[in-house]
């Protein structure tokens, strides 16, 4: 296989993957948003339909056999659990209720009385910190949710993603770029016809935009007519304050969404 066809083949998967995904997220919104609890208005409550019901009632699929997969292999584990926390109900005094001293909001004592829990605004950034003042400092014993371990796993999983990026994608995609750039200026300067040689300069264009974007200076001697796209498309992703027409794509794009976020803050 040329590099060519290679490239060809690349950009041809490229697109087919961003047409799947978009279609496969656009049918699950819009079956959730169809099947979505709906607010009775004889009772203030939610009331769950089907939908929702069949995903805790019964096991939708099941892994019987190893799955064997370029990355590896994926065996089903068994897990057998049976709940056998005993039944706390606390009096309505809160008189039964360990460490209920040390609070002295009235409202919290409220909610508590109400609710069984409470609510309040804090200064605590990661989920650890509250368990950590609770054993060492106050005595009082913790309860551990299902959100803070599936938060502990985020953390753990955008890890991932950060060394994976910085030190492998990064070179990746800086080479595909390389290669994307070249083949597509060569073939903007071989184009016979306007229609191909407008297509091959917007290409162009293109990955000589996600070049700059990756701090790489492009050596290319590139046309006014080429270089006057790209800087028109960096300057709104720089501003990404608004909503308009991409100079390159020539299509609707939110320039709001290039403000960097998560660890791209870093």
């Amino acid at each position: 296989m040329s590099k060519k066809e290679f490239q060809r083949k690349i950009i041809r998967n490229i697109v087919l993957g961003v047409i799947l995904a978009s279609l496969i997220v656009s049918t699950t919104w819009l079956t959730v948003w169809n099947q979505r609890p709906q607010l009775s208005s004889d009772e203030n409550t939610f009331q769950v339909p089907e939908f929702f019901n069949k995903y805790t009632e019964e096991v939708l699929y099941t892994i019987s056999n190893q799955v064997e997969t370029s990355f590896g292999t994926y065996s089903e584990p068994t897990v057998s659990l049976q709940g056998e926390a005993p039944v706390f109900n606390y009096k309505t005094d809160l008189s039964n209720v360990d460490g209920i001293s040390r609070i002295s909001d009235e409202k919290v004592k409220t909610m508590l009385q109400n609710f069984g829990f409470a609510v309040v605004p804090s200064t605590y950034k990661e989920f650890f910190e509250v368990y950590q003042e609770n054993c060492e400092d106050l005595a009082m014993p913790n309860f551990v949710t299902t959100d803070a371990v599936l938060h502990s796993f985020h953390i753990l999983y955008d890890l991932s993603l950060r060394e994976i990026e910085g030190k492998t994608f990064t070179n990746e995609l800086s080479l595909f770029t390389d290669n994307m750039l070249e083949w597509c200026y060569e073939n903007y300067n071989q184009s016979q016809t306007e229609v191909l040689k407008n297509a091959f300069k917007r290409l162009t264009a293109y990955f000589a935009t996600a070049k700059n974007l990756l701090n790489s200076p492009v050596s290319l001697a590139l046309p006014q007519e080429i270089t006057d796209l790209v800087t028109q498309e960096l300057a709104l992703i720089n501003a990404h304050n608004n909503q308009t027409l991409s100079p390159i794509t020539q299509t609707l794009i939110d320039y709001t969404q290039f403000i960097p976020r998560g660890h791209y803050t870093r």
